[in-house]
Parts: C-alpha cells; sequence; structure tokens
C-alpha cells in the first residue's frame, strides 16, 4: 500500500465535514483525484462545489484505494498464521489430587486447543496438545503455575509437528 492514510485524512463522518471522501487530497498511486478549490468536495453538503465535474465521491476513492491495496497484497510473500504444532509437557510436584487435569483441560479449551491430559504413575502429570504455537505457549505458562492448590516443581516440554489426530482436548483417566 502506498501510504493510504497520506492521502485519505480524517475518518468517517468527521465532525460533519462530509465523512471520508470529503478529505481525499491529490493522488493514491495510481488513482488521480482532482482537488477542488474547496476541501469539502461531497455533494449534498452545505457547501459548495465550483466544479461537480471534478467532485470526488467516496464510492471512486474506495473503489481505487481498494485495486491498490490488492495490488500491493499481490506482492506480499504469505504468512502462515495458523500452523499447528504439538506440545508435549511433563509436569513434577504436587499435582496430583489437586485438580490439575482439570485446570489444564478448561484452559486448553479456552485456548482452543486438542489433545489430553492426565496422571502419571510415578506422580506427575502428561500432556499432549496442538494447536497454534501462542496458544500453546499460552497453556505451558498456565501449567507452570497450575490451579492454587498445586505446587509445580519442573515443567519439561517438547515441540513437534503437529499430528491431527485429536478433535477435542480430554482428560485420560
Amino acid at each position: 500500500m502506498r501510504g493510504v492514510g497520506a492521502w485519505v485524512h480524517g475518518g468517517l463522518g468527521a465532525r460533519g465535514r462530509g465523512g471520508l471522501g470529503a478529505w481525499v487530497r491529490g493522488s493514491v498511486g495510481a488513482c488521480q483525484y482532482p482537488v477542488p478549490s474547496t476541501q469539502y468536495p461531497v455533494p449534498n453538503t452545505q457547501y459548495p462545489i465550483p466544479n461537480p465535474q471534478q467532485e470526488t465521491t467516496l464510492v471512486s476513492v474506495v473503489q481505487c484505494i481498494g485495486s491498490e491495496i490488492s495490488d500491493d497484497l499481490d506482492a506480499l510473500p504469505i504468512m502462515e498464521t495458523d500452523t499447528k504444532e504439538r506440545l508435549s509437557a511433563q509436569i513434577t510436584g504436587r499435582v496430583q489430587g489437586v485438580g490439575f487435569r482439570n485446570f489444564t483441560q478448561m484452559r486448553a479449551r479456552q485456548l482452543g486447543l486438542t489433545g489430553w491430559v492426565r496422571n502419571e504413575s510415578d506422580g506427575s502429570v502428561r500432556l499432549e496438545a496442538e494447536g497454534p504455537r501462542g496458544a500453546l505457549e499460552d497453556l505451558l505458562d498456565a501449567v507452570h503455575d497450575g490451579p492454587r492448590t498445586a505446587r509445580v516443581e519442573t515443567v519439561e516440554a517438547d515441540w513437534t509437528d503437529a499430528t491431527g489426530e485429536f478433535d477435542v482436548f480430554r482428560v485420560r483417566r
């Protein structure tokens, strides 16, 4: 985008001055607009337009700016923001019998993650979760604290690619 903000000033309905179309000046990239002698070129306002052939309408501005934006977006690299990963974590400390699994399930579901959490025979809690990296990091932060009654000593985490094998987040028994 070539400085759309520099060419379109104010906002929609800017203090009775005719809105967005009233503040267009100069050109936007390849889009050329005449600049009338008044800064209020929107029709049906109390301000006269010296030459109606030179009026700039909001529709024409949006159409032209839209074409400029789409041209510029074609040149941008595509970034995948929804790439899924897998978090495997082992949590030790006072983490069994304190609501840790339900706490983890509730937080994982709030974050839109899939997977499971379960108690291990050695007294730890194991968790496998899949989803976007940011949400998984939020879950990892949450299990470092755990519920109020828990005392987390260590959290060992491993990251791998998601397999897509889960449909929801569950407590395993």
